[in-house]
């Protein structure tokens, strides 16, 4: 009986790890017309501030040729799982004209707890805590995370990402869809 109790909950553990942190947001019910962010073409905004409070918009994005956004959650284990990888993949592609940038799921409620992940993890890539709008607009429109989104300096989807991806799925992905 131990034995089968202990496969239900490692099942039930590699379901959340595969398919990332299934969420909740009531916010987006109360919209009749719900563009997922997997659907879209183009970011109709981007905005927040960082974990600084400096304002941020999508003149974030003109710097770099692409930008990698992943949405993320403190409190999301499969989020949490993709830092050292996000780190890693900054190092390596900064002079390549690709940046990487969280943002920050569960928005303000969550800053704290996200500034302190950050710097506890010593993450060397920025993290975005997005206004109201463009949380409840954009961001909330995807039920899971963590999810990535590959954009041009333009705001131009190149690619959506849902779930967690290991170092070399980041990886084909940038060497891909980046060029």
């Amino acid at each position: 009986m131990k034995n089968i109790l202990k496969t239900i909950v490692c099942l039930a553990f590699a379901v959340v790890i595969a398919t990332g942190c299934g969420m909740n947001n009531k916010k987006n019910l109360s919209s009749n017309k719900v563009e997922s962010v997997s659907t879209m073409k183009k970011l109709p905004m981007f905005e927040g501030e960082d974990m600084n409070g400096k304002k941020v918009d999508m003149s974030l994005l003109k710097d770099n040729k692409y930008t990698l956004i992943n949405v993320w959650s403190p409190g999301c284990g499969a989020c949490r799982e993709e830092i050292p990888t996000l780190k890693k993949l900054k190092s390596e592609y900064k002079d390549k004209g690709i940046n990487i940038v969280g943002v920050v799921y569960d928005g303000n409620s969550a800053k704290m707890t996200a500034y302190n992940l950050l710097k506890d993890n010593d993450v060397n890539y920025e993290n975005i805590i997005p206004t109201d709008k463009f949380l409840n607009e954009v961001i909330s429109k995807e039920k899971a995370i963590p999810y990535s989104i590959l954009v041009d300096s333009k705001g131009s989807i190149k690619k959506f990402v849902m779930g967690a991806l290991p170092y070399e799925g980041f990886k084909t992905l940038l060497e891909t869809e980046a060029k």
